[in-house]
């Protein structure tokens, strides 16, 4: 189906994707380039692929095909790509081996996306993010967690998850830029 209208419903409901709220409301969020929708539909996530009405991308999912005009008002940057999707969130499993890296108060998404994709690279698949920090759909960490984002478990928890990792037997090392860290202060070892 081709769609030209930015006045659309359906676009608008897409559009709506920009919006933290909106995103953990119906646990969807956009993602643009080939490499990012290549690896959403690896884990088999994409709920709907958006290509520009004469792009070819041949991914057995529903497609929705649109104008210049809708791709840039869908967009999140100035150079809209051709190809972009509406993704499911990942659901959250339950934490499983030795590795678990636990974020708190990240607030630089693209930072954030370089430790998933970081963590991707030296086998720690799953992480804790606190729920201070930037959103990990956060088109900034999205992007610049390659993909990553989709091939790890991510748990958004709070920092006493610590005692239960560490009477659970993990071994807990910590960093922080400050020797006053409330965290360390907190935590008996």
């Amino acid at each position: 189906m081709l769609i030209t209208s930015v006045n659309n419903n359906h676009i608008k409901e897409i559009v709506k994707l920009k919006d933290k709220k909106y995103r953990d409301e119906c646990n969807k969020f956009l993602v643009d380039t080939k490499h990012l929708v290549m690896e959403a539909y690896k884990e088999n996530l994409i709920e709907e692929l958006i290509l520009y009405k004469d792009e070819i991308y041949p991914l057995d999912v529903n497609t929705l095909y649109v104008s210049k005009e809708i791709l840039k008002k869908i967009s999140q940057t100035n150079t809209p790509s051709k190809v972009m999707a509406v993704v499911n969130k990942k659901e959250e499993s339950d934490i499983i081996g030795e590795k678990i890296l636990i974020l708190d108060n990240i607030q630089d998404p693209g930072n954030l996306g370089t430790i998933l994709r970081t963590c991707l690279a030296l086998n720690i698949k799953n992480i804790i993010v606190s729920k201070d920090c930037c959103s990990i759909y956060n088109l900034k960490a999205i992007q610049s967690s390659e993909g990553a984002l989709f091939k790890v478990n991510i748990k958004v928890g709070d920092i006493s998850l610590l005692k239960n990792l560490k009477e659970e037997g993990y071994r807990i090392v910590s960093t922080s830029l400050s020797k006053d860290s409330i965290l360390l202060n907190n935590l008996e070892y």
